[in-house]
């Protein structure tokens, strides 16, 4: 976690025109959609990172693991100060909308 997103697959800065999956963003990235839901709780603390960059490809990473505690946490990221995050947090919720009731 601490090495989180590591040596990233991409540039997220232009923001491309159609956003990776989270698998795609670099080999650890990887290794959390690998580890599941085990991996949650992790994912939960990047996406309040103090750093855009991390929680930019946490948001991507949220969006391919699709668990409501995920969805949830990803709301407040659609406000957040960075336009990449807003941007990359508004295309993955449509995803995860399944958990929309657990939201609360």
């Amino acid at each position: 976690m601490q090495a989180f997103p590591g040596r990233t697959w991409f540039h997220r800065v232009p923001l491309p025109a159609r956003l990776p999956r989270g698998r795609d963003v670099s080999a650890i990235a990887r290794a959390f959609i690998a580890f599941g839901p085990r991996s949650i709780p992790y994912v939960e603390l990047l996406l309040d990172d103090p750093s855009a960059d991390r929680r930019f490809f946490a948001v991507l990473v949220a969006g391919e693991l699709s668990h409501a505690s995920l969805a949830a946490a990803l709301v407040p990221r659609t406000l957040d100060e960075d336009e990449a995050v807003r941007t990359a947090a508004l295309s993955v919720l449509p995803a995860l909308r399944e958990h929309r009731r657990d939201w609360d």
